[in-house]
């Protein structure tokens, strides 16, 4: 079973027009062995260094990679309940739909336990300071 981080990575690679791991490693200025190493080691934990080089090459906040990368919560119970609903701020769903690099958050959502929603709507949150939009 590919990583949360993993599955991430797939999409934005096939989003910015990178069909191989081959194409990521070059972009990211690493060996295909790096890329590789990560996409197929389920426990992987990136160095900051590298999270860093893969969201310069994606396009994306390495904060996000950051938190795709922590260990996904195994609370007894938890996998077999469903997940509480998370109600998002219409500023937020509104930010989801234009800005560009959000995008891919759209698509993780519906795979996302309650505790990484949360985080998701952190970064979100941080982002609408960042242009102003809900003060």
């Amino acid at each position: 079973m590919a990583s949360r981080l993993a599955s991430f990575i797939e999409v934005k690679r096939r989003e910015r027009g990178l069909d191989t791991d081959a194409e990521l490693a070059a972009a990211m200025g690493v060996q295909r062995s790096v890329v590789s190493y990560i996409m197929n080691t389920p426990d992987v934990a990136p160095t900051k260094r590298t999270l860093k080089k893969i969201a310069d090459a994606l396009g994306v906040e390495v904060s996000l990679l950051v938190a795709l990368s922590g260990p996904a919560e195994e609370e007894e119970g938890r996998r077999n309940a469903a997940p509480a609903p998370v109600e998002l701020d219409p500023a937020i769903l509104e930010l989801l739909r234009t800005v560009p690099e959000l995008a891919p958050l759209t698509q993780l959502w519906a795979a996302l336990d309650q505790h990484d929603r949360e985080e998701l709507l952190s970064i979100a949150r941080m982002k609408l300071e960042r242009r102003g939009v809900g003060r």
